[in-house]
C-alpha cells in the first residue's frame, strides 16, 4: 500500500475515546495503546495524538474487503526478482472506517 493511498484513513482520538473508552477488553486496550505509544518518529507530521493515520488498518481492510481499495499491477523494481506486483493506490477511507467500527462493535456484542 502506498503512503499516499493510506494517508486518508485517519482516526480521531476524540472519536476513539467516545466509541471505546471504558468498554473493557480490547476496546480499552486500544485506547491505552493510543495514549501510551510514543510516536516520536511521526511527530514531524503529527505532533499531537489528536489523530493517527491508520495505514496498517488500511492494508488489512484492502485485503479483507477488496471492494474498498483499488490496486494496480506493475513490474517489481529492477533490483528485485523479475515479477509483477500489485500495489494499492486508492482506498475508500470512509468505507474502511465504517467497516472497522461495525466489525469492532459486532465483535463486542458477540456477533460475527
Amino acid at each position: 500500500m502506498t503512503a499516499s493511498a493510506a494517508q486518508s484513513l485517519v482516526f480521531e482520538k476524540a472519536d476513539v475515546d467516545r466509541r471505546l473508552k471504558g468498554k473493557g477488553g480490547v476496546a480499552d486496550f486500544l485506547v491505552r495503546l493510543w495514549d501510551n505509544y510514543d510516536r516520536a518518529w511521526q511527530r514531524r507530521v503529527a505532533p499531537t495524538k489528536a489523530s493517527w493515520m491508520m495505514w496498517d488498518i488500511a492494508l488489512i481492510a484492502a485485503i479483507a474487503r477488496p471492494e474498498l481499495a483499488k490496486a494496480v499491477t506493475t513490474d517489481a523494481p529492477p533490483e528485485n526478482v523479475k515479477r509483477s506486483i500489485s500495489v494499492w493506490v486508492e482506498i475508500d477511507a470512509a468505507g474502511m472506517r465504517e467497516d472497522f467500527w461495525r466489525t469492532l462493535e459486532n465483535k463486542a456484542a458477540g456477533k460475527r
